[in-house]
């Protein structure tokens, strides 16, 4: 039974919004209730090739909603150092693990940087992709000349400065 606290409505444990009454889709639906809403904070870590040697930050941090299984993820991360760890870039510490809801892909869902520096070799395009299910990978073009495929960021590409923004919006289990 809802009731109305102090706070406002206040709903038991699985029960929400049902919007049954509203069903338009085209698609195949597996669900019309809304049963969850979250707000948060999340703090980033980087990883290259799941190695995270000697990385320190001169500051990072995100912020996240949930609204339902639809999680949107703010971050930032500005590095003092990027250690000695090799490999590919994964942004580790998402607060909900990623759904494989694309099939035949790896690649989940896509978000905008909306900065990037002290990246090599100049950059015309940064964007994070939801990959697997525990993390987002940096992908890049190269300012040098467009290629038909975007490529993951190594440690190679980063500097002891490197620092980016970014969102990106997912779906959990």
């Amino acid at each position: 039974q809802a009731r109305f606290t102090d706070v406002g409505l206040k709903l038991p444990s699985g029960r929400g919004i049902d919007f049954s009454a509203t069903s338009d889709s085209s698609g195949t639906m597996s669900s019309e209730l809304l049963d969850d809403y979250e707000e948060g904070t999340w703090t980033p870590a980087l990883t290259f090739g799941s190695g995270s040697t000697g990385i320190t930050y001169g500051a990072r941090g995100g912020t996240y909603t949930k609204i339902g299984r639809q999680v949107t993820l703010n971050f930032m991360v500005e590095l003092t150092s990027k250690g000695s760890s090799t490999g590919d870039a994964v942004i580790g510490g998402i607060p909900y693990t990623i759904a494989d809801s694309l099939s035949n892909t790896v690649i989940e869902a896509n978000g905008p940087a909306s900065y990037w520096n002290n990246i090599e070799p100049d950059l015309y395009f940064l964007a994070f992709s939801a990959h697997s299910s525990t993390g987002l990978v940096p992908r890049f073009q190269p300012e040098s000349g467009a290629a038909d495929v975007v490529d993951s960021l190594s440690n190679s590409q980063f500097t002891n400065t490197t620092n980016f923004r970014g969102s990106i919006t997912y779906f959990t289990s």
